[in-house]
């Protein structure tokens, strides 16, 4: 299981205005093998997940970043965060579901984002 002050940790470490290079062969390597994905110029598809699902293909311009954990390797996004399990093809997702500031709201509002 994944302790809540490790998500923060990757919530603080990795967001989309200060990303650095995107490590995306870091999903190619052995280590997720249980887990079937795909790139192209635009999008990661896990293809290990219904078609259906909301993560199933993710814009690379929506990725924050990507980090190798012991059992897991995370793809972090704006307000998400995919746990691939290294070991079997489960995929956790955590999703955060703090409310936005005011300037968060007012950025949204005149759409400043």
């Amino acid at each position: 299981m994944i302790k809540h002050e490790h998500i923060t940790k990757l919530y603080d470490k990795h967001n989309i205005e200060s990303r650095a290079e995107l490590n995306l062969k870091m999903l190619k390597n052995g280590s997720i093998k249980h887990h079937s994905i795909g790139f192209d110029e635009e999008f990661v598809s896990i293809k290990s997940l219904d078609a259906d699902s909301p993560f199933y293909e993710i814009p690379i311009k929506n990725i924050a970043g990507i980090e190798e954990l012991p059992h897991h390797t995370a793809i972090i996004l704006r307000n998400s965060i995919l746990f691939l399990n290294k070991s079997n093809n489960d995929i956790h997702v955590h999703i955060n579901i703090e409310k936005p500031t005011l300037i968060d709201r007012i950025k949204h509002l005149f759409h400043m984002d």
